[in-house]
């Protein structure tokens, strides 16, 4: 096996082969993705890694930031030598370091005496000086708030520094009290994955490497211009060059290298189709270069092009992550590129690798409410014109919180916390007194007991919130076992089929020379490969087992270079360089000399569909949206009755009220009196009506999180009022925070009862399969393209909320039928007039394409099928002709599916549909 030494980012990549799903409209089939059809392979991109990763990983995920609990001394400050002297206005604390501590940060601010004074000096055990971290320049006050620290080898106390009438801190990340037997249960897990992660992660990035590579796009440098990172104008600069490279919204990656500098400038400024700028990323410093080595960029979705700024005297490059052929029947893989980004793994290294498997980010629901800020010393929410805020439930479980925004003007604070009762903690990162200060991704410290948090930026910067989510290590260790195996099955160890050329040797520059008693073999690469083993004997320090030509014929490099005497190889694996076109092997002639290469099986897609047909799944399946998909329920149970189905289906539902219940849009809610009560429910308005059932039969409930604090949720029979009760009394009334507006997380499906306790849990539901069927009572919205457009943003986010827990998706597009034609048209028809009934076949149309072209592989299509099994009427209305579905593909209320033949054609198409993708 091929030794890899430059791990890139992995990607699982896309697959057509010859198989199709079921016909769905047109006669028009289906493209499979290769991460869909084989989940196990893109799992194991982010479950391979050595084991001192893995066990520092695990380690770091169950730990967490406390406070170091120093006292400070008063009057002294620490000079440059680590000593304590008396001066009046400074303080001091010390802190030894313990076995289990992994890192530190310190607050504090350092001031006066240019060089004299730091922040941080670290000791050794013998009390000496080993160096300083952040020393004043004498220029002023310099304030640092959770700065991370570089602690050197062999420190063994660390001595903070700061004035007196500044807080000075000093917060280590250690294993928490209770944890430790949490991580001693883990190792054998951590041991399991590890046991085979040394072969197999080479295997991984083998296999990855022969499905994609960076590929650098023809465009020009321009120098003497940059681009301002705030309007994305074009401006002179002699010291600046920029590329701008068009984008088609299928990269599955961008990497660029370049310096930046000046708070005018942006690594990179992104622009929409029109050439609309829409946002910048990675702003450059105020003062000095910050120099990016193959930095991954963030693109936004409708991004059409990127400018890339860097200073002229360093290099600029940019490049776009492909997939590429590896056999005849992957040979389309270019052209099957849409959707990659989600999978792309961000770590290039397999430490990173190993924090992947354990973790993950996620963005949670929450609106960005313009024109206020909260202060930052009283946590009051007051009025500003030119802020925006997100407020933002916490759990007190979060493995890590990061943000971006711009803060200014010192009243404000990129982050706010407060307790469970509303009460302000402190805040983090403090906006300076003049300017804008972004921050990018930032990590942030957040309290034990904080329950709350409000971020704060300028409205004229992006802002958002990410939360770091902690995985399963058991369930990532069964899918990491699956990869393997999976992996195994796809690639093999092929003959090279290269002639032996007798009489000749390969000497230093790579050239074949003449002489007796030596061989030589070529072969020319041809990017499907994953390893090379040579097997030979080398004879004499001029010869080398393997030296590598690059297409110019030219040598990049030469490996197992001969002695005075023999030296034998059998299978060594070599190590192919970047670059390399040809491979040329050496040897002696009374000896064997050969190339095995290995590569994907050229049946690949087949055996991965046969891989899929035969794994079998446990995954649990939620049918979720309007009285089409409570109908649906029951079909898809029948058809799976060893698994686990959920039932969340509501009739009279749209879109955006099923999107609010899997927690994919934000609900805010109207709180009686402002508090949660001590004990018992409180009336509330929730902003979204999410358990909302047509006609209100039965009372609707599920689970929330406010202010973190457990509640139910209950929407009452008839009158569709809502309350709010905590799940444990309280003991004390929490007043709430942001009045009108309090953020509500939803955590539960729902049960069509008073008490929610037996409803499914949100994260159970969203990481099977989920079969969303909504849009039906969509259809005065779709009328129009701004209510088609409003309709998509909803089913784009539960997309995105269900991909955020690794779900499966199904999305099922509106069908129509009698109840949209006019009036005294056809049994069942609800609709007055012509023209609105053919707006509304129109728009059901419309907005199906739309589904279609934005998610191929996640929609199925019951309308076309419907239509395809001669379940549909040619009808002319208004001018126009429709396939309307009719009876007995419908009821007789021309709306819903029939149970004895509509209902069954969509239950199995679905289950074609989950077949064939192995879910």
């Amino acid at each position: 096996m091929a030794k890899i030494t430059n791990l890139d980012q992995l990607i699982a990549a896309n697959v057509d082969g010859s198989e199709t799903l079921p016909v769905v409209k047109g006669a028009k089939s289906w493209r499979v993705r290769l991460s869909d059809l084989f989940s196990p392979l893109t799992a194991m991109i982010n479950a391979m890694a050595p084991a001192a990763a893995q066990g520092a990983m695990a380690a770091a995920s169950l730990t967490a930031w406390v406070d170091s609990g120093m006292a400070t001394v008063n009057g002294y400050y620490i000079n440059n030598s680590g000593a304590a002297v008396a001066v009046t206005g400074y303080t001091y604390l010390d802190y030894t370091i313990a076995a289990s501590d992994i890192a530190f940060r310190a607050t504090g601010t350092v001031s006066g005496n240019a060089g004299v004074v730091a922040l941080a000096a670290y000791i050794n055990s013998s009390g000496s000086i080993i160096s300083r971290e952040l020393v004043g320049d004498g220029s002023g006050n310099q304030p640092y708030s959770n700065r991370d620290l570089t602690i050197p080898a062999g420190t063994a106390k660390i001595r903070l520094c700061g004035i007196t009438s500044a807080t000075l801190a000093l917060t280590v990340r250690r294993v928490v009290s209770g944890i430790a037997d949490q991580v001693a249960a883990n190792q054998s897990a951590i041991a399991a994955q590890a046991s085979a992660a040394s072969t197999t992660a080479l295997k991984l990035a083998s296999i990855s490497n022969a499905l994609i590579s960076w590929q650098r796009p023809a465009y020009t440098v321009e120098a003497g211009y940059y681009y301002d990172r705030l309007t994305g104008v074009r401006k002179a600069g002699g010291t600046w060059s920029n590329i701008v490279v068009p984008l088609t919204g299928t990269e599955s990656a961008v990497r660029v290298t370049a310096t930046v500098t000046g708070n005018g400038t942006a690594l990179a400024c992104y622009f929409d189709a029109g050439g609309v700028f829409i946002s910048s990323e990675l702003a450059g410093p105020s003062t000095g270069d910050q120099p990016y080595t193959n930095q991954l960029l963030t693109l936004p979705a409708n991004a059409r092009s990127v400018a890339i700024t860097g200073r002229t005297i360093y290099a600029l490059s940019l490049d776009v992550l492909q997939v590429r052929a590896v056999s005849a029947d992957l040979d389309t893989l270019g052209n099957t590129v849409s959707g990659l980004s989600a999978s792309v793994a961000t770590a290039s290294s397999q430490t990173a690798l190993a924090y992947g498997l354990l973790t993950y980010w996620r963005r949670p629901s929450y609106t960005v409410e313009a024109g206020y800020y909260y202060e930052r010393q009283t946590g009051t929410r007051k009025a500003g014109s030119s802020w925006s805020n997100i407020v933002v439930a916490l759990t007190g479980n979060e493995a890590g919180v990061r943000a971006n925004a711009s803060v200014a003007g010192d009243a404000t604070a990129l982050a706010v916390y407060f307790d469970a009762s509303g009460a302000l903690i402190s805040s983090q990162f403090a906006g300076p007194s003049t300017g804008n200060q972004p921050y990018t991704n930032q990590l942030l410290t957040v309290p034990a007991n904080a329950r709350s948090m409000v971020v704060t930026g300028l409205s004229s910067q992006a802002l958002s919130v990410d939360i770091l989510m902690t995985r399963d290590l058991a369930a990532t260790d069964t899918k990491a076992q699956a990869g393997q195996s999976a992996l195994a099955s796809l690639t093999t160890w092929w003959a090279s089929g290269s002639v032996v050329v007798d009489g000749y040797y390969i000497n230093s520059a790579g050239a074949a020379v003449a002489l007796s008693g030596y061989r030589y073999l070529d072969y020319a690469l041809d990017g499907s490969e994953t390893g090379f083993r040579a097997t030979g004997t080398t004879q004499g320090n001029a010869t080398a087992l393997a030296n590598y030509l690059d297409a110019n014929g030219t040598i990049i490099s030469r490996q197992f270079v001969g002695t005075g005497s023999n030296l034998l190889y059998s299978d060594q694996d070599l190590t192919v360089p970047t670059g390399t076109a040809k491979i040329r092997l050496c040897g002696i002639s009374s000896k064997d000399l050969s190339l095995s290469v290995k590569k994907v099986f050229p049946n690949a897609a087949q055996a991965i569909l046969a891989l899929q047909a035969g794994a079998g799944t446990t995954l649990p399946i939620t049918t979720v949206g309007d009285s089409m998909a409570a109908m649906l329920a029951p079909v898809v149970a029948g058809l799976y009755p060893t698994r686990t189905t959920y039932a969340q289906g509501l009739g009279g539902q749209v879109t955006a009220q099923g999107a609010a219940r899997l927690g994919a849009k934000q609900v805010t809610l109207n709180v009686s009196g402002g508090q949660l009560p001590a004990s018992g429910a409180v009336t509330v308005t929730p902003s979204i009506d999410l358990l909302y059932l047509y006609s209100r039969p039965n009372a609707v409930s599920c689970r929330v999180m406010v202010m973190g604090v457990l509640c139910n949720l209950v929407c009452a029979a008839s009158t569709g009022a809502y309350t709010l009760q905590p799940v444990a009394p309280l003991g004390t009334a929490l007043t709430l925070p942001n009045g009108a507006a309090t953020p509500m997380q939803v955590v539960s499906g729902m049960v069509q009862t008073t008490d929610p306790s037996t409803a499914p849990a949100l994260d159970t539901m969203l990481k099977g399969v989920v079969i969303c069927r909504l849009s039906r009572n969509d259809t005065a919205a779709m009328m129009t393209q701004a209510g088609r457009d409003s309709v998509m943003a909803d089913l784009a986010a539960i997309v995105a909320q269900v991909g955020s827990y690794g779900g499966k998706l199904i999305m099922l597009t509106g069908t129509n039928g009698n109840y949209d034609l006019p009036t005294g048209t056809a049994t069942g028809a609800a609709v007055a007039d012509a023209a609105t009934s053919a707006a509304r076949l129109s728009g059901i149309a419309a907005l199906n394409a739309a589904m279609l072209a934005a998610w191929p592989d996640k929609v199925v299509d019951p309308l076309g099928n419907h239509i395809l099994l001669g379940g549909a009427t040619s009808r002319t209305v208004n001018g126009q002709t429709f396939m309307v579905l009719d009876q007995p593909t419908l009821n007789t209320d021309g709306m819903h599916e029939s149970t004895a033949t509509g209902q069954p054609r969509t239950g199995a198409l679905i289950k074609a549909y989950i077949t064939a993708r192995g879910w």
